[in-house]
């Protein structure tokens, strides 16, 4: 079927050929080239009229999609709406000139007749819009005929979403995923794209970073992007008695980690003893000065002691040491640190 817009295009631009062919036969009445003007303009006008007719088949056409379509595509947009928000319905679809219209109830009340009846813009909150725009497209992909070879492309489809969208979004994206050739996800929201690639087999996970002066793609490990606090310093210690260290900085990132590591899990095991604003050293003196009631007796001995090795061994390596960054660090050394820290927190 020809497009609409490049009818509608032929048709304005023979119109604007024929006002100017008209005023040229009107500054050239009475001259040798009169006549050769008017068989130009009988001309274009029949080429007109046939682009008219032409565009009106093509109107025509649409109206008929539009019948024979509108109800299905409504129904699918509706499905979509139901679990994005079920307050939001679409009742009715026009064709008014160019544009479809819809017809909107919000909590069963209508709210959107026409085009110029309410502004969606200042009457919905940005998730309601956005739950519009989805449903819309996912609507669209549901009924293509062929998507098993299509290649879909989500660009951060959680704008303004609150959880239960989110969830929805990620259940309704993984099935897609599935069925598709093809599926890419682009999102900024890193704890999303977690809970996706959790869900769909054989998932690329790809960063985008800044290098010499331009932006590439790398492989990125979603599970440790999207680590916090204990249980990220703990991945750090295991990944270095798995795969070792190639640098200083990495060597000093690890030693970094051991106290951290067992100040969390002393404020998590111990929270009605040690306070928010105290530290290793802290902890060691409360061992220390405790009494045999004291849920910290059974840490004397031993275990005070690996503590108190492993908080001199991370001194010497802290930026309060003035020649902190001139330390050398033996692999050998770090190593049985690691271990014993990794050993501690478990008896902690």
């Amino acid at each position: 079927m020809p497009n609409l817009k490049i009818a509608i295009k032929h048709c304005q631009n023979l119109r604007n050929s024929i006002k100017t062919l008209q005023e040229n036969i009107k500054k050239n009445k009475r001259t040798p080239i009169e006549n050769e003007l008017k068989l130009r303009l009988a001309k274009l006008r029949l080429v007109r009229e046939q682009w008219l007719k032409k565009r009106l088949t093509i109107e025509k056409e649409l109206d008929n999609l539009v019948e024979q379509y509108g109800e299905k595509y409504l129904t699918a947009v509706n499905k979509y709406l139901s679990k994005f928000n079920p307050n939001l319905k679409l009742v009715k679809l026009n064709k008014k000139g160019r544009q479809l219209v819809y017809h909107l109830l919000i909590n069963d009340i209508e709210a959107r007749t026409d085009s110029s009846s309410i502004s969606l813009k200042h009457s919905l909150s940005e998730g309601d819009k956005s739950s519009l725009a989805l449903s819309f497209f996912l609507a669209r992909i549901e009924l293509l005929p062929d998507i098993a070879e299509r290649i879909i492309v989500f660009d951060d489809p959680l704008s303004s979403f609150d959880t239960r969208r989110r969830n929805i979004t990620t259940s309704i994206l993984n099935r897609l995923a599935e069925k598709s050739a093809q599926f890419f996800l682009l999102s900024h929201d890193l704890n999303f794209v977690k809970d996706f690639c959790g869900k769909v087999p054989d998932c690329t996970n790809l960063k985008i970073v800044w290098s010499n002066s331009s932006s590439r793609f790398i492989k990125n490990d979603i599970e440790l992007e999207t680590m916090t606090g204990i249980s990220k310093d703990i991945h750090v210690l295991r990944k270095y008695l798995e795969k070792g260290a190639i640098s200083d900085i990495e060597r000093r990132d690890v030693i970094r980690c051991m106290r951290p590591v067992i100040e969390g899990i002393f404020r998590l095991k111990y929270y009605d003893v040690v306070t928010d604003n105290e530290w290793l050293g802290n902890f060691l003196d409360h061992i220390r000065k405790c009494d045999s009631q004291s849920p910290l007796h059974r840490l004397k001995g031993s275990i005070y002691d690996t503590i108190s090795d492993i908080n001199e061994y991370c001194k010497t390596y802290h930026h309060s040491n003035p020649k902190y960054m001139e330390e050398q660090i033996y692999d050998n050394e770090l190593r049985q640190y690691v271990t014993s820290c990794l050993k501690i927190i478990q008896l902690l």
